[in-house]
């Protein structure tokens, strides 16, 4: 990565001088809350292929680091992912309700506004 430009900010992230987005290399296995992702996808592109979050689970990753880290830019990143992309609307639920007995009435205004 650093030979590509990018900085290193923190532990697992790297920064690109003129791009406000991180990339984040995780240590495994990836959760995401109280629950472990089982499910990737993947793009392909000519430098080879990355693995990335489902737009399903990137909600979850926005939603949790909004509750439990007080990241209130995060509720936008996850409006702007359930806007553009196709989500598993009942596995979402499903997560909220099994997070955590507060979790999912916090969430639900998001899940009623937004994800059709």
């Amino acid at each position: 990565m650093l030979e590509l430009g990018f900085e290193k900010t923190e532990s697992r992230y790297y920064k690109y001088h003129n791009n406000p987005n991180y990339i984040e290399f995780p240590t495994g296995p990836v959760t995401l809350g109280n629950d472990l992702t089982k499910e990737f996808a993947q793009l392909k592109t000519h430098v080879g292929t990355l693995t990335l979050l489902t737009p399903t689970d990137c909600i979850k990753d926005r939603l949790c680091t909004l509750v439990y880290h007080g990241g209130e830019e995060c509720f936008n990143h996850a409006i702007a992912v359930a806007h553009l992309n196709i989500i598993d609307k009942e596995d979402l639920f499903n997560w909220a309700k099994n997070e955590d007995d507060e979790y999912y009435p916090k969430m639900d205004s998001f899940f009623r506004k937004h994800i059709k």
